[in-house]
């Protein structure tokens, strides 16, 4: 990965104007700067665009605390190249929220091509899977990041053994490890499960001559059981045959049984009717002797009918007079009351006019009075405004002060602390990192004493200033508050007087309805007393009653011919009863002349199928026994068919058990056959996954690596160390216990005192070490088609470094430099930094960190 263009903003240190690292041009370069201004920041940049890690932010803390101070939201662009293949990624972060990750391709010109995935997971698989590196991968190797340059050898034999393999591509023998196994357990599985089915057709095959005994001892009972059913069901027939005859005779007998009830019926009913038929003639024959009276008292009802219906018209008009009449006085009544209801009102606003001038009166004197109490409000608008000036004055001076408080006893307690330091054994300068001399100890001590005894004098006077301050302060915001106190007084006042003046002017108008309230009262008085309203109503109602006193002689004569109607009625009927009679008595003659025929073939019938159903009940005399018989040799039958049936069943069982053993004896030579090949599969990836696991494969090439690198590192070494250092790398020692060889990665130092394992070393020699293992390890990986390597980072580390040592790490990154496309240097140390020709000054003020290529 070679670093193109990085350009930052609200990231860290950097605010929230955009500043650009441009990587074109540089080669080997040092960025360097004070402490604190951003140096390291720019690769914690680059490490979070990829993987969204950086020194300060793991998987388990939050990305927030790398927003810029007093900002919501960063961005970090980074190109590079790999492959000879562009990429852009851009990373943004909003406080609190997820965030959005983009990676895309150079297409030429402006045009970028996404390769993100849909999701950010996607998006970091993607980015590593170009890189073909992690992040933990990447810090062990080609970043020496501060702090952190013993990263590879500080760690256990076997972490350094994960690490070395990881920037071996060790891995994915370890993907292949994991396959094997998994197959080699998958094979295992089958190869049990097949031994189970095998084990389970044995017990099944080991019954095959039980079935076949049983078998021929079902057939032998089967055979009986069909010379039974025969006889059986012979017998039932022939039971059969003679139900179904007699049941036919049954039938026979209750369909004859059936018409000898109908007849009967039949014949009762021809006997009621002749005897209804004789009665109406007698009483028709009776009719027919009153027909000259019930003639005459028909035609005196006929002649008071038409009468009435003459009368009838005058009595429809004197109704239609008698409603217009009511409906009149109705309407009179409703326009009587409607003037008694407006007269009331009348009267009602008449009173309420004269509370409203009353109302009135009073509400003009109670607004000169509140005029007279606002004439104080601009006086106290004038305090208030000078009483909030000198709060405001005196509380800006308590707060600057507090500020000031604040700030020295911050330096009070950063100068204590820098006192603890200076007084421990040993101690270093604080700038440079030197061990300090006991002189320049005791000076620094006694310059440090003697600033916070300053600092305390200067926290005394500022306490006892702000006491003052806090009365003077508490003084002018009580007299404030005095003054709003009045003013809201003032203003609940104004409220009110406007609130006066707006009722004063809606009841201005009262004098003037007072007196058309007193006019309409007078004029509906008027109106009802002297009963002038409704005057056509009043006329129509004259004329209506003239026209009803006309009607009144017709009436009586009305209800008389009414009741001679009403009494007229069986008149009517006894009239109708006669022609009726007159026109029914022949008629009545020939119907009684032919009942008498028809009861007499009627009664002929039920002789003839009397005697049938007496022969046919001596036939069904033994229906019952038969029935019997029939119903007991079906039972017999019925359980003779169960026991074939059941007998056909076993049978049927016993030849699908000796099948399936058939079966079951070739599926057995099948599993055999299978298990035996699943044994040798299971075999083959069982030694598979041995070779490909860290004992197999991947240790004989770490073994083959381990040379390259211990011969890369002592070249690098020498150099720095002017041949006096010496590297080895041993992966394997004797257990304690038991004497027994075990795998480690021990790395181990021959210099002018001996052969010593690295943890004994510290200082200055131990970074040396350090920095020649680290820089081995990276040109492993550009030698290495695993994980090409083509930009070098070492951030800070020199300060252990004495100044020969210093030189000798400046040469041995120019011997290296043409192995990587980028070498960077994060140093501030100026004697370093003078060292290189290409530099990047990082600096800083009030908005933040900025770049300066020089």
């Amino acid at each position: 990965m070679i670093p193109v263009r990085l350009t930052l903003k609200n990231f860290m240190s950097y605010g929230e104007q955009p500043e650009t690292l441009d990587f074109n041009g540089l080669h080997m370069a040092c960025l360097s700067g004070e402490n604190g201004n951003g140096k390291s920041a720019l690769l914690d940049a680059i490490t979070w665009a990829l993987w969204g890690r950086t020194r300060a932010v793991s998987k388990s803390t939050i990305e927030d605390d790398l927003i810029h101070l007093g900002s919501d939201e960063m961005e970090v662009n980074f190109e590079f190249l790999m492959n000879e293949q562009r990429y852009r990624i851009i990373r943004k972060r909003k406080r609190g929220k997820t965030g959005d990750w983009q990676l895309a391709a150079y297409a030429g010109g402006d045009e970028w091509n996404g390769v993100a995935g849909t999701t950010a997971r996607e998006t970091g698989k993607q980015i590593v899977q170009i890189l073909n590196m992690d992040f933990d991968t990447f810090l062990n190797s080609a970043y020496l990041q501060q702090g952190r340059a013993d990263e590879f050898t500080r760690q256990t034999p076997d972490n350094r053994k994960k690490i070395l393999s990881e920037i071996l591509g060790l891995n994915r023998y370890d993907r292949l490890e994991e396959m094997a196994r998994e197959l080699m357990r998958e094979y295992k599985s089958h190869a049990e499960q097949t031994q189970i089915e095998i084990q389970m057709l044995d017990t099944q095959i080991q019954r095959k001559t039980e079935y076949q005994s049983s078998l021929a001892e079902t057939q032998n009972e089967l055979d009986q059981l069909h010379l039974i059913n025969e006889s059986q069901e012979k017998l039932v027939n022939e039971l059969q045959a003679r139900i179904h005859k007699m049941e036919s005779l049954h039938k026979q007998r209750e369909q004859i049984l059936e018409q000898l009830d109908r007849l009967n019926k039949d014949l009762a009913e021809r006997r009621k009717e002749k005897q209804a038929i004789v009665q109406n003639i007698r009483n028709a024959d009776g009719v027919i002797l009153e027909a000259e009276p019930r003639r005459v008292d028909y035609q005196a009802v006929r002649e008071a009918r038409k009468r009435l219906e003459e009368l009838e018209v005058k009595e429809k008009e004197q109704q239609k007079y008698s409603q217009d009449k009511i409906r009149l006085e109705a309407l009179l009544a409703a326009e009587e009351q409607k003037l008694i209801s407006e007269r009331k009102l009348a009267e009602q606003n008449l009173l309420n006019g004269e509370k409203q001038v009353k109302k009135f009166e009073s509400l003009q004197l109670e607004c000169t009075e509140l005029k007279l109490k606002l004439k104080s409000e601009f006086q106290l608008e004038t305090a208030k405004t000078e009483a909030e000036n000198l709060f405001i004055h005196l509380k800006r001076q308590f707060d600057a002060l507090k500020d000031d408080n604040t700030r020295i006893n911050s330096e009070l307690i950063e100068k204590k602390k820098a006192l603890e330091m200076l007084c421990q054994p040993h101690a270093a300068c604080p700038v440079c990192e030197r061990e300090l001399t006991e002189e320049g100890q005791a000076a620094l001590i006694k310059s440090q004493e003697k600033h916070k005894t300053e600092l305390e004098s200067t926290i005394q006077e500022l306490r006892i200033r702000g006491i003052e301050l806090k009365k003077s302060v508490d003084s002018a915001e009580k007299q404030l508050a005095d003054i709003r106190k009045e003013l809201e007084t003032m203003m609940r006042y104004r409220q009110i007087l406007q609130m006066r003046e707006k009722d004063s002017q809606e009841i201005e108008s009262a004098h003037i309805d007072l007196k058309k309230a007193e006019s309409k009262v007078r004029e509906l008085e008027s109106l009802l007393k002297n009963n002038e309203f409704a005057l056509p109503q009043r006329a129509q109602l004259i004329t209506i009653a003239s026209a009803l006193k006309k009607i009144e002689p017709l009436i009586t004569e009305i209800e008389t011919c009414r009741r001679r109607v009403r009494q007229g009625a069986d008149a009517e009927k006894r009239y109708i009863e006669l022609e009726r009679s007159a026109s029914q008595r022949p008629e009545l003659e020939k119907e009684n002349l032919r009942l008498e025929g028809l009861i007499s073939e009627l009664e002929e019938a039920l002789k003839k199928h009397t005697s049938v159903v007496d022969s046919l009940n001596l036939e069904l005399a033994q229906y019952e026994s038969v029935k019997n018989n029939y119903q007991t040799a079906l039972k017999e039958r019925k359980i003779t068919l169960e026991k074939e049936k059941i007998q056909q069943n076993d049978l049927g069982g016993f030849r699908a058990r000796l099948e399936e053993i058939t079966q079951a004896e070739a599926d057995r030579q099948e599993r055999k056959s299978e298990l035996k090949t699943l044994k040798e599969k299971q075999m083959i990836y069982n030694h598979l996954a041995t070779a490909f696991g860290k004992k197999g494969v991947q240790a004989l090439i770490i073994e083959n690596s381990l040379p390259e690198l211990e011969n890369e590192a002592n070249s690098l070494l020498s150099r720095i160390s002017e041949n006096s250092m010496c590297v080895r790398f041993d992966t394997l020692r004797a257990a304690k216990s038991t004497g027994n060889s075990i795998e480690t990665l021990d790395i181990r130092i021959a210099d002018d005192a001996g052969d010593r394992v690295y943890e004994l070393f510290s200082g200055g020699e131990a970074f040396r070490i350090n920095f020649a293992i680290r820089i081995a390890l990276s040109r492993l990986l550009v030698n290495r088609n695993g994980s090409p390597l083509q930009t070098l980072i070492l951030d800070e580390g020199f300060g252990s470094q004495d100044t020969r040592g210093r030189e000798k790490l400046v040469q041995v990154l120019e011997s290296v430099k043409d192995d990587f496309a980028k070498v960077l240097v994060i140093t501030h140390i100026d004697e370093i930094k003078n060292s290189f020709n290409q530099r990047v000054e990082i600096t800083k003020d009030e908005s933040g960190s900025h770049i300066l290529a020089l």
